[in-house]
């Protein structure tokens, strides 16, 4: 229960960043639909959010103001506030530089609980940091672009996220290496172990979400066929979801497990 709550809790971050950073480079095309995606993104973000902690709380048999007396409580706590203002934010549905500045604290938060930190301190952090990032600029871009496309289908739109796209997936590559480096002492997954069979797993779908990504720019969108590219991003995103899915189970497995 704890870990699909927090899956839910990244998952709402991710896409806020990623939605709410969507329309400084995605046009104005469906510029309606995308702003309705991000106080839903930053409502959820703060429910589940408020969730994991009072749930990681109860774990630990401790009150939630307890928590403030540990460094990851802390970052726990800054994360609700950040919820709480990204709601006050996001009602206005506008256009608003600052809840992508809140979506990228939060982040960051998780990135500073993560085993990166734990392990290399601020350079697992910052390397984690990027990481998801780069993801949430991704599936939030993703399910933004779905949005403006159900409303207004434009080659243009999917060309600019697919710019985008490529330098996320770039630093996804890079930074998942060195993340598996920083946690395990490895390049590769080492497949013997629970925490690199996952690993390896989620290696595999990132190759699916790309092959589906390569498949919606140059053929669906090429030969303007919007429903089968509506289609084929929904599925995209559900491939990305299982990663996520993985990646927040490795952060309950140790390592060298």
């Amino acid at each position: 229960m704890t870990l699909a709550v927090t899956w839910l809790w990244i998952a709402f971050g991710l896409v806020l960043f990623g939605a709410s950073v969507f329309p400084f480079y995605g046009g104005a095309t469906g510029a309606a639909q995308r702003l309705r995606v991000i106080p839903f993104a930053a409502l959820g973000m703060l429910v589940f959010g408020t969730l994991a902690v009072i749930g990681r709380a109860m774990t630990f048999g401790a009150a939630p103001q307890q928590l403030l007396v540990t460094s990851i409580g802390r970052i726990w706590m800054v994360q609700i506030v950040v919820g709480v203002v990204s709601v006050a934010l996001a009602s206005r549905r506008r256009r608003d530089t600052r809840i992508s500045a809140l979506a990228t604290i939060n982040i960051c938060g998780f990135a500073l609980a993560g085993h990166a930190n734990a392990i290399s301190g601020w350079l697992g952090a910052a390397v984690q940091a990027v990481h998801l990032l780069a993801a949430g600029a991704w599936i939030g871009g993703l399910v933004a672009l779905l949005f403006a496309l159900r409303e207004q289908p434009s080659a243009a739109s999917v060309r600019r996220f697919s710019r985008v796209g490529i330098i996320c997936v770039v630093l996804l590559a890079v930074s998942g290496a060195c993340m598996l480096f920083i946690n395990t002492g490895a390049w590769l997954p080492i497949t013997y172990m629970a925490y690199g069979k996952l690993a390896a797993v989620k290696i595999t779908l990132f190759a699916v979400a790309l092959a589906l990504a390569v498949f919606n720019r140059f053929y669906a969108t090429t030969r303007g066929a919007w429903s089968l590219l509506i289609r084929a991003i929904g599925a995209e995103l559900g491939i990305l979801a299982l990663i996520l899915g993985a990646a927040v189970t490795l952060a309950s497995l140790e390592p060298y497990g």
